[in-house]
């Protein structure tokens, strides 16, 4: 949700995709470009679960539906964090460098 810094009604950030049976978005962590922010979606369809990138600028129906890492665990950044998950799956942004917006999982 968003709610304006002068305070008002919190409006949504994302929508829930009946398509891909979502049921939840949840756990959202700012990037450190203050725009960007990474969060996880919950679907019925184990394959669509998993974290996503969102952004400030974006309209709910129009955030990212590009899967960034599939998992049912909620993300967090954390500046200068590893660069590997016990996974052995790689942090998709370096915590040192701004966001560039194209995100790739390996």
């Amino acid at each position: 949700m968003r709610v304006s810094a002068a305070r008002g009604l919190a409006t949504p950030l994302t929508t829930l995709d009946q398509s891909r049976k979502e049921s939840f978005h949840d756990y959202p962590s700012f990037l450190p470009d203050g725009r960007h922010f990474i969060y996880l979606r919950h679907s019925a369809t184990p394959e669509n679960t998993g974290v996503y990138v969102g952004s400030l600028d974006a309209k709910p129906e129009e955030q990212s539906s590009k899967l960034l890492l599939g998992t049912a665990f909620g993300p967090a950044y954390v500046p200068s964090f590893p660069r590997r998950l016990r996974n052995q799956s790689r942090l998709p942004v370096c915590p040192d460098e701004p966001f560039a917006g194209d995100v790739q999982a390996d």
